[in-house]
């Protein structure tokens, strides 16, 4: 997988209980609807509640959306934590017609 399909944005917000707080906007940039979106969060944490269905972390990687469809609307959470997490595509199913 390219990571270019993807455009993953983090902003430095502000303070939460005493760690940076942390946007995040996942864009599906490719013309192709893509479902099962796992991003590399290798030691994710987040001392802020991650709404599960936009970001559940597991040992394989991070799944996006709930494995739903990105496509259009881009997909927007906060964490906060004393660093911010490098995500990386790993994979994903792309459906094209």
């Amino acid at each position: 997988m390219t990571n270019n399909i993807f455009s993953i944005v983090l902003f430095l917000v502000l303070i939460s209980q005493g760690n940076p707080e942390w946007s995040v906007t996942i864009t599906n940039k490719c013309p192709c609807i893509q479902k099962n979106v796992i991003l590399n969060c290798t030691g994710f944490q987040s001392v802020e509640r991650v709404n599960p269905s936009l970001l559940r972390v597991s040992r394989g990687g991070c799944l996006i959306n709930a494995g739903q469809p990105i496509y259009g609307d881009a997909i927007k959470f906060k964490y906060a934590w004393n660093q911010q997490f490098p995500m990386k595509p790993i994979s994903s199913d792309i459906f094209c017609s």
